[in-house]
């Protein structure tokens, strides 16, 4: 399992919460989160549990979906990766 994999498995909402609070707590520019984990979480694209987050996932099981390779969508915005099948 990937960083994208884990990150969808845990929930994109947690995983910006957890960037966010440690950004809050350091105030450090370093440490602010990315743009594409905002932009995801504001779309609703949060990860397994919501079908969609950096991957595509079957909608009646945990799996991903059934295409090979999976489609890996990391931020649909311009100037940021956007890998498909």
């Amino acid at each position: 399992m990937g960083p994208f994999e884990l990150r969808d498995m845990v929930g994109m909402d947690l995983a910006l919460a957890s960037m966010m609070a440690r950004y809050r707590e350091l105030m450090r520019e370093q440490f602010k989160p990315p743009r594409c984990p905002v932009i995801k979480v504001r779309a609703g694209e949060l990860g397994r549990k919501t079908v969609r987050g950096f991957y595509e996932y079957n909608r009646y099981s945990s799996s991903l979906s059934d295409e090979f390779p999976p489609k890996l969508i990391i931020c649909p915005v311009s100037g940021m990766v956007h890998l498909t099948s």
